[in-house]
C-alpha cells in the first residue's frame, strides 16, 4: 500500500513538475506578443515610419512561427519535443537580444523573424507535452490552466510593455526578454524528461511535404501582408497569391500519396475535426483586428500614454485568464458543446459593442468591449481546443497543437492585412496618410482621428459577421454532453 501510495504521488509531482516548466516558458512567449503590439506606435515614431510598416513588426514574428509551427510539430512527433523546445528557446533569446539592439526597422523586422521561428519550436510541443502528460479526463482542466497562463502572460504584457517602453524606451522590452527566457531554458531542462524515441521505428520526417508548406504559407502571407502597400490589384499580388493557392494544392495532393504524411489528411473528413478547426480560424480572424488596433486607438485617437493603454488591458487579459480555467474545468464535466456556443455568442455581442467606439468614446466602452472579447474567448478556446485533441491519436498531438496553433497564428496575421487595409483605405480616401503620428494643434486632427475611427467601425463590424459564421459552424456540431461525436446507430 505505501509503495502505490509512493508512486502516486510521484507521478502527480511530476506531472506538475512538467506543467510549471511549460507555464513559465509559455508565459515567456506571450509576454512577448502581448508586450511589443503595446509599443508598435512608439517603434513608428522612433523609425520614422507608417503604420502599414511597422505593422511587419509584428507580422514578421507570427510569419515565422505561422510556417514553421507544422514542420516543427511534426518533426517533434519523430525525434523528439524537449529537444525541439530547447533549441527554440536559445534561438528565441538571440533573437530578443538582436531585436534590442536593432538600429533600424529592417534588422528588427528580421530579428523578429528569427524570434518567430523560436517560438514555434516552443509552441508545437507545449500543449502536446501537457495533454501527453495529463489523463484525458482532466485534458480540459489543464487546456484551462495552460490558457490561464497565456491570459497572465497577456495581463503582464501591456503593463512590462508599457511600463519599460515609457520608462526606459522601446528596446528594453526586448532585452528584458532575455533574463526570463534563460530562466525558462532551466526550467525546462531540469524538470521536463527526454522523450523516449525508437531510432529504428520512428517514421521519417516528410521533408518534401514541410518545404512545400513552407513555401505555399510564406507566399500567402508575404502577399497578404504587402497587398495594402501595393495594392490587392497588382500583378505582383495577384500572382503570389495564384502561386500559393497552385502550391496549397500540391500539398495536399503530396499529403494524400505519401505514406508518412506531415499531415494525416484522413482526419478532416471528420466533421467534428475539421467543423471545429473552422471555428477556430474564424474566431481568430474576428478578433485579430481588437489587440493591434487598440493600442493606435487608445493612444493616437483617445490620447492616453503607453502606460495608461497597458493598465487599460489589464482587466481584458485578467478576464481571459480566468475564464479559460473555468471553461476547461467545465467541459471536463458537463461537455464541450455548450461552453463553446456561449463563448462564440459572447465574442459576436463583443464584436458589436467594439463596433460602436468613435473619437469620443469613454474609456468604460472600450473597456467593457474587449472584456467581452476575452471572456468570450476563454469560454471558447479550452473546449474547442479539447474537441479536436480528442479526434486524433496521441502519436499526432505534436502535429495537432501546432495545427491549432498555425490557424491561431496565420489568421492573426490575415487578420492584420484586413485590418490595416480597411483603416488605410479609409484614412487614403478622405486624403489623410494611414499614420496617426499627429500634431494635436493641426486644424485637421480631428478629422484624422473621425477617419481612423470610421475604419475601425468597419473592421467590428466584418468581425460581427465573421464570428457569427463560426457560431453557426459550433451550433452544427454533432456532439453530445461529452464532447465526443455522437455515433450513428
Amino acid at each position: 500500500m505505501t509503495n502505490i501510495t509512493t508512486n502516486n504521488i510521484n507521478l502527480i509531482t511530476k506531472k506538475w513538475q512538467v506543467f510549471l516548466a511549460i507555464a513559465v516558458g509559455t508565459f515567456v512567449s506571450v509576454l512577448d506578443q502581448s508586450s511589443v503590439g503595446l509599443a508598435l506606435p512608439l517603434i513608428a515614431k522612433s523609425f520614422q515610419v507608417n503604420i502599414p510598416t511597422v505593422q511587419w513588426v509584428m507580422v514578421a514574428s507570427v510569419l515565422a512561427t505561422s510556417t514553421m509551427l507544422l514542420p516543427m510539430g511534426r518533426l517533434s512527433d519523430i525525434i523528439g519535443r524537449k529537444k525541439i523546445i530547447v533549441i527554440g528557446i536559445l534561438i528565441f533569446t538571440l533573437a530578443a537580444i538582436l531585436c534590442g539592439l536593432a538600429q533600424n526597422i529592417q534588422i528588427l523586422i528580421t530579428a523578429r523573424l528569427f524570434q518567430g521561428l523560436g517560438a514555434a519550436m516552443f509552441q508545437a510541443n507545449a500543449m502536446a507535452i501537457l495533454t501527453q502528460t495529463f489523463p484525458d479526463n482532466e485534458r480540459g482542466k489543464v487546456i484551462g490552466l495552460y490558457m490561464t497562463v497565456v491570459g497572465l502572460g497577456a495581463v503582464a504584457g501591456p503593463v512590462f510593455g508599457g511600463g519599460l517602453a515609457g520608462i526606459l524606451g522601446w528596446r528594453f522590452i526586448f532585452i528584458g526578454m532575455v533574463p526570463l527566457s534563460v530562466i525558462s531554458l532551466i526550467m525546462i531542462q531540469m524538470m521536463i524528461p527526454l522523450d523516449k524515441t525508437n531510432l529504428l521505428q520512428r517514421p521519417k520526417f516528410d521533408w518534401i511535404g514541410a518545404t512545400i508548406w513552407i513555401a505555399t504559407l510564406s507566399i500567402f502571407l508575404l502577399a497578404i501582408g504587402n497587398a495594402q502597400k501595393i495594392g490587392w490589384d497588382s500583378t505582383i499580388i495577384l500572382s503570389a497569391l495564384l502561386v500559393s493557392l497552385f502550391l496549397f494544392v500540391i500539398f495536399i495532393l503530396w499529403e494524400f500519396r505519401n505514406s508518412e504524411p506531415m499531415i494525416n489528411m484522413s482526419l478532416f473528413k471528420n466533421r467534428t475535426f475539421s467543423f471545429s478547426c473552422g471555428a477556430n480560424v474564424l474566431v481568430f480572424l474576428a478578433s485579430a483586428g481588437t489587440f493591434f488596433l487598440m493600442p493606435f486607438f487608445l493612444q493616437g485617437v483617445l490620447n492616453l500614454s503607453p502606460q495608461q493603454t497597458g493598465l487599460i488591458f489589464v482587466p481584458t487579459t485578467l478576464t481571459f485568464a480566468i475564464t479559460g480555467t473555468i471553461s476547461g474545468r467545465i467541459s471536463d464535466k458537463f461537455g464541450t458543446r455548450w461552453p463553446t456556443i456561449c463563448g462564440l455568442t459572447i465574442i459576436v455581442l463583443s464584436a458589436l459593442v467594439l463596433s460602436t467606439l468613435n473619437e469620443n468614446s469613454s474609456y468604460l466602452t472600450v473597456i467593457i468591449g474587449m472584456s467581452m472579447q476575452a471572456f468570450g474567448m476563454g469560454m471558447f478556446f479550452t473546449p474547442n481546443s479539447s474537441i479536436i485533441l480528442g479526434a486524433v491519436n496521441t502519436k499526432d498531438y505534436g502535429i495537432t497543437t501546432a495545427l491549432i496553433n498555425m490557424i491561431r497564428n496565420t489568421t492573426h496575421i490575415v487578420g492584420i492585412a484586413i485590418t490595416t487595409s480597411i483603416i488605410s483605405l479609409m484614412m487614403l480616401n478622405n486624403g489623410f496618410e494611414p499614420s496617426l503620428d499627429i500634431n494635436l494643434s493641426s486644424p485637421n486632427a480631428e478629422l484624422i482621428k473621425k477617419s481612423f475611427s470610421d475604419g475601425m467601425r468597419l473592421v467590428f463590424m466584418a468581425s460581427v459577421l465573421i464570428s457569427s459564421i463560426g457560431l453557426l459552424l459550433s451550433l452544427l456540431l454533432n456532439i453530445g454532453n461529452s464532447g465526443i461525436p455522437k455515433q450513428k446507430n
